[in-house]
């Protein structure tokens, strides 16, 4: 629960008047102290489990997939369909430098590696069950 509101606004119509034009305008404005301090008391809750990346376009698919059952089964996970990969490299580091399971590459559609956060190191599995029984 927070203390205050996040986010404010309202009507501001007078204020374009003052700069040389009358219109209608409406406004609002985020408290980001409110936001940083909600966030730093929830970041266990927060907590992401997975990151997913496809190696190449065609498994865009199986990683949408992938990502909505490992959501479904409770886990905090996201999705990175950019396939940039100065992009994939910096998500890799960030796995090395969290407290998450992993990330999953999606190599081919029968091909998962798990980079592992907590010893930094990959294991392959041929479907999701098995990383899941072996992986975690």
């Amino acid at each position: 629960m927070l203390p205050s509101p996040l986010l404010r606004g309202g009507r501001y119509d007078e204020l374009m008047g003052k700069y040389g034009r009358d219109a209608a305008a409406t406004g609002f404005a985020v408290d980001v102290e409110s936001l940083m301090d909600y966030s730093k008391n929830n970041v266990e809750n927060n907590q992401i489990h997975f990151v997913v990346i496809p190696n190449k376009p065609s498994l865009r698919r199986e990683a949408i997939h992938l990502t909505e059952w490992l959501r479904s089964s409770g886990f905090k996970v996201i999705l990175d369909l950019n396939l940039n990969p100065q992009q994939k490299e910096l998500r890799l580091k960030e796995n090395r430098a969290s407290n998450f399971y992993g990330v999953i590459l999606l190599e081919t559609p029968r091909k998962l590696k798990l980079i592992e956060s907590r010893k930094g190191s990959g294991k392959e599995f041929s479907n999701l069950e098995e990383l899941l029984k072996g992986g975690i």
